[in-house]
């Protein structure tokens, strides 16, 4: 599946509820951060420039990776449904794994995220964002009977699945993953 659409987002500190700005503030200054499905390298740029952090990227747009792989130690073009990140980056530990709103997006989640531990270093960390199906504004659209999909946000056209805090939960235990703190 070709992406159409090009996924840009901005940082700015006085937005209140930015899930970028949320992600980065778990993110240790200098940490070795694989993240995965970087789109242009909006946030890659911030990781690597605000947070001095040496970044991996995996991305599936060609051209959003370019777009991402300057602000990139290593990069690699590939659908995260099929990878097999061993592959990708051999021998490789990270303080921070980052997927952000990305795993609603895969067929098969659990596949990508029963290979992370792997990757981990000691007292490493993942660190997911998802759309929130609960969100007020869906709902009140469900019952106006409107479920109309865009080219971004919780209706974004690429969505496969959606998420709440209990279908993630047990996601995350059924590969290994204890939540320790939501945002």
């Amino acid at each position: 599946m070709n992406v159409a659409h090009r996924y840009e987002r901005t940082l700015v500190s006085n937005e209140p509820d930015n899930s970028l700005l949320r992600l980065a503030a778990w993110v240790p200054r200098g940490s070795t951060v694989l993240e995965l499905g970087p789109a242009s390298g909006y946030f890659t740029r911030h990781l690597s420039e605000a947070l001095g952090c040496t970044v991996d990227a995996i991305e599936r747009d060609a051209g959003m990776a370019e777009s991402a792989r300057p602000f990139c130690r290593g990069l690699t073009v590939g659908d995260l449904d099929h990878l097999v990140l061993r592959e990708q980056f051999p021998e490789r530990q990270y303080d921070v794994i980052i997927a952000a709103d990305v795993i609603e997006h895969l067929v098969w989640p659990e596949r990508l995220l029963a290979q992370i531990p792997q990757f981990l270093a000691a007292q490493g960390r993942l660190l997911i964002s998802v759309p929130n199906a609960a969100y007020a504004g869906l709902v009140a659209s469900l019952l106006d009977g409107k479920f109309d999909y865009r080219n971004e946000g919780i209706l974004d056209r690429t969505h496969l699945r959606f998420f709440t805090r209990d279908s993630l939960t047990k996601l995350l235990l059924s590969t290994g993953f204890y939540p320790k703190n939501w945002a």
